[in-house]
């Protein structure tokens, strides 16, 4: 199983059902609406009960324990709307880890609402609804994983059971993304005791064309599998996975795919996500950190004449494409030349749509990207968020660090 974005992820999200408690109140507005004003956090980090008008037990536990800090989320956004004469009701809220949390307007009048599903705003009709948790990081905005509705007062959500002014409660059940470059084959895999793991390409989100030239240009278009081509090198020792490219190309595709735990994302969660602007690529130094120091490729080894071209997910408003595509242009490199550089990307994005409540909070902008640590590369275990390229490499058993890196390419 390839990394999730981040070391230990896996283990809280496992556990993770967030709870919102919404036990009608007297309210300003008319029948329907909904007020919820404390949040309550369980010990365990298992779950998140908000309650109406300050109705939380004062027993309840409140502060940040090490286990859940240490998981890196700490900001949620959670969206509701709901088509009333194709108009859409929406009512959206966002808080940190450890504070109140107020949302007013979720619509739940009539005979009830359905938002178990994540569905699209385009796609939602009269007397739809559509609800969506977001959960992720604080400082830079990171997305970790998404939420859907599954349970109303503990009863499976439905086309039957439906959110109503009776309702008590609702569970949201959250997904990691499931993202990261390749990781090693298990020891226990190989034929030979003595032969090197060597990287498996189903496990990386990353794919390129470069096994595949159709000998007319463009030459590599097809991005699957069979055409990526993943190379084992050793940093200080350590292994790495390089993804290796040919030089004097003008276009060479790839593709990064996010998916999540459950295998679900496009299907289940794709819909309520919206392109907030136009994406980021960034071509970085290799750095890694070695006891706590951190250090760069030597500068004979890194290429700089690389270029990179996100192609999809630029437009505001529209929803969010999988997988992400980029076309590198390595025809600056000549037959002479040869070297490795990394890449890290963020696509901003939103949840459901970027409408303000009528009491409530502004839209997040969230960033999709391959990691957290955005400084280090991604070897396939560890936080890190940028992928190893190598232009031409024929030789790559072992790339050279220095403490003190050259400039960036």
């Amino acid at each position: 199983m390839k990394k999730l974005i981040l070391t230990g992820f896996a283990v809280l999200f496992a556990l993770a059902l967030i709870t919102c408690d919404m036990m009608p109140g007297p309210l300003g507005g008319g029948d329907g609406e909904l007020n919820i004003v404390d949040v309550v956090y369980s010990p365990d980090g298992s779950s998140v009960t908000l309650y109406f008008d300050g109705g939380a037990p004062a027993s309840s536990a409140r502060a940040i324990n090490t286990d859940i800090a240490k998981f890196y989320h700490n900001l949620y956004e959670v969206v509701f709307v709901y088509m009333d004469d194709m108009t859409p009701i929406v009512a959206r809220a966002n808080w940190r880890y450890g504070e109140s949390a107020a949302i007013r307007g979720v619509y739940r009048g009539g005979n009830g609402v359905d938002y178990s599903n994540v569905v699209a705003l385009s796609d939602l009709n009269d007397g739809d609804g559509s609800a969506v948790l977001f959960v992720g990081r604080d400082s830079d905005k990171a997305l970790l994983a998404i939420g859907k509705i599954t349970l109303i007062d503990g009863t499976a959500a439905s086309a039957t059971n439906l959110l109503t002014v009776n309702t008590s409660n609702v569970t949201f059940a959250l997904s990691a993304l499931d993202i990261g470059v390749a990781t090693l084959e298990e020891e226990s895999a190989l034929l030979d005791p003595d032969d090197i793991p060597k990287y498996v390409v189903s496990t990386s989100s990353f794919l390129t064309a470069a096994k595949h030239n159709t000998g007319a240009a463009p030459h590599y278009v097809t991005v699957s599998s069979a055409t990526t081509d993943i190379r084992r090198t050793s940093i200080n020792g350590n292994p790495f996975p390089l993804y290796y490219l040919p030089r004097g190309e003008d276009s060479i595709a790839a593709d990064y795919t996010i998916n999540n735990a459950s295998d679900d994302f496009t299907t289940n969660y794709m819909p309520g996500v919206y392109v907030a602007g136009a994406g980021v690529v960034d071509r970085r130094l290799p750095i890694i950190s070695i006891g706590g120091v951190t250090k760069s490729i030597t500068d004979t080894l890194v290429n700089k004449s690389t270029t990179i071209t996100q192609n999809n997910n630029n437009t505001v408003g529209a929803l969010f494409a999988n997988p992400i595509t980029f076309t590198f242009n390595t025809s600056l490199v000549t037959e002479t030349q040869s070297g490795v550089f990394s890449f890290w990307f963020k696509i901003p994005v939103y949840a459901l749509t970027r409408a303000t409540a009528p009491e409530g909070d502004s839209f997040i902008t969230w960033n999709i990207q391959p990691g957290i640590g955005v400084e280090y590369l991604d070897d396939g275990t560890e936080i890190g968020a940028n992928i190893l390229i190598g232009v031409a490499m024929s030789e790559v058993d072992n790339l050279i660090v220095l403490t003190t890196g050259p400039t960036e390419p």
